[in-house]
């Protein structure tokens, strides 16, 4: 039988493929990335938020991968607007180096279609 570990405090509804698994803090660690139909992209590790992105369009798509070539993990997620966001998790010591005080850079969207939401913050 299934035991329960942990409970995710989470809102929304969810496609079948926008939620993915990877290590995108780079301890060692797997985190677990979450898109909704609302165009929230949530990243949690354990059952704690670390961090949430918020007006992407309809999340249909999650993956990670080292898209940049970094050595870094990257959250890449696709909109059903046809637009694709990727982000970094950056430390929070990195963060404080930036104007909004986000962790992450910010998206990245087809040419010629804006960026609906600029960061990924805790």
């Amino acid at each position: 039988s299934l035991v329960p570990l942990h409970e995710i405090p989470f809102r929304g509804a969810v496609q079948q493929g926008a939620l993915a698994l990877g290590d995108v803090d780079g301890d060692g660690a797997v985190e677990l990335i979450v898109g909704t139909c609302d165009g929230e992209l949530f990243v949690f590790k354990y059952s704690e938020q670390l961090a949430v992105a918020e007006n992407l369009g309809t999340m249909t798509c999650v993956l990670v991968g080292d898209l940049l070539g970094r050595g870094q993990s990257d959250i890449v997620a696709l909109s059903g607007e046809g637009d694709c966001f990727v982000f970094t998790l950056q430390e929070e010591s990195d963060a404080a180096d930036t104007d909004s005080g986000t962790v992450s850079s910010g998206p990245h969207s087809p040419q010629g279609s804006p960026p609906r939401s600029p960061h990924l913050s805790s």
